[in-house]
């Protein structure tokens, strides 16, 4: 069989016949059914000739690399394939397992997508472009002796707190369990104060932004609409602008790693305000100090919220000659505090708290350089070190 890329994207040949999908919006979804065992996995959403091409025979060397399952294990770069069969059953494409599951093993499905003809930045009926499949949807499988874990929700979006720049970059979502990949896009609305949807604020990766586990998925704001004098920018401005509140919000039909919809959908109202083009400057942080002999948080105050997933790793509180003090961090008051507890009381002498280049604030502007930066202007320094350190001192009581 043979597939032909065109300017409008994946389709193909016409001795095969299978049509090309429906709009992204109507796109593919899957899910696992069953008990242990006699799981398996299902495609809804499929245009109806679509499946009819699917269930001819000539199809089943394609099927194979359209949707897969396979036995997930830590450490193991090449997945294991799990042997099964293909049918249609209604209007659903079904992969059945030739074994049962084993409980004490983790599964994975995978549907891809373009495979099955979805096109790539075509236009819909209503003449807006249609943004590419993504080049995956995983879902993953648990035994249904573990059905009575809780639903997934979200617990948390980043920035939290209620204003933001209007060049911010980054949100952050945190879910409860692992997620499902492939559907981030269509599930995530930014909505304006009149409830109507902003068009286009998103950067729309083939290969979604999702942590290891799989649990905190990093949103990206166009950043051709961010940069001034960019196309983009000129054309449509900012996704959203200063003076004026906003909504993101969730669709509670997100599937989660399962094959489960959240708990609830999620909202999260901001106000928004005047562009922030300036690089952190750590020199400005207020440092307090506790006493000696206390096992008290070290408290480090910023004059701006930072960006909570820098935040996380790029802080090191360091004793005179440098070594990490073994201990907890944590974020707080809209990103605007960080807080370090020592696992060992503080003893007296001097300190440092070594700042990672890298550090942003909602902005993108690093400690090291704004995210704005002029290409064509000639540069007149340049920093070889990575870390900014800010000396502090534990005095006795």
């Amino acid at each position: 069989m043979i597939i032909r890329w065109l300017a409008a994207g994946f389709v193909w040949s016409a001795a095969f016949g299978l049509p090309a999908l429906a709009a992204a919006d109507d796109a593919p979804r899957v899910r696992w059914i069953g008990s242990d065992e006699h799981s398996c996995v299902e495609v809804i959403g499929l245009d109806a000739r679509v499946l009819a091409a699917l269930a001819d025979p000539a199809a089943s060397d394609r099927l194979k690399t359209m949707l897969s399952i396979h036995i997930v294990e830590a450490g193991r770069e090449a997945p294991i394939a799990v042997l099964g069969r293909y049918s249609v059953v209604g209007d659903r494409l079904r992969l059945t397992p030739r074994f049962p599951l084993d409980p004490a093993l983790a599964y994975r499905a995978v549907l891809v997508p373009r495979s099955l003809g979805t096109s790539a930045g075509s236009e819909h009926e209503s003449g807006r472009t249609v943004p590419p499949a993504p080049e995956r949807i995983t879902v993953d499988w648990v035994s249904r002796r573990t059905e009575t874990q809780p639903p997934t929700r979200v617990v948390a979006m980043y920035p939290s707190c209620d204003a933001v720049p209007e060049n911010l970059l980054r949100v952050y979502i945190q879910f409860s369990a692992p997620m499902s990949r492939g559907e981030a896009y269509r599930r995530i609305h930014l909505l304006d104060q009149d409830g109507r949807e902003v068009d286009a604020p998103f950067l729309e990766l083939q290969e979604e932004l999702w942590t290891p586990d799989q649990t905190r998925f990093t949103l990206l704001f166009d950043p051709g609409r961010i940069k001034r004098g960019l196309v983009p920018n000129l054309e449509m401005g900012t996704a959203i602008r200063a003076g004026k509140s906003y909504t993101l919000k969730i669709d509670a039909a997100w599937i989660d790693g399962r094959g489960r919809p959240l708990e609830r959908g999620f909202t999260r109202r901001f106000h928004v305000l005047e562009p922030d083009r300036a690089s952190p400057e750590p020199k400005r942080w207020a440092i307090d100090a506790p006493p000696a002999g206390s096992k008290q948080a070290i408290v480090v105050r910023f004059p701006e919220p930072l960006d909570h997933a820098l935040l996380e790793r790029v802080l090191v509180v360091q004793d005179g000659q440098g070594k990490p003090i073994p201990g907890i961090a944590e974020i707080a008051e809209g990103e605007r505090i960080w807080r370090f507890v020592p696992k060992q009381k503080w003893l007296p002498g001097r300190y440092r708290l070594a700042i990672g280049l890298e550090l942003e604030d909602l902005a993108g502007n690093s400690v090291a350089r704004p995210f704005e930066v002029d290409e064509f202007a000639p540069i007149t320094a340049r920093t070889t070190r990575a870390t900014f350190e800010r000396e502090f001192e534990i005095r006795p009581r």
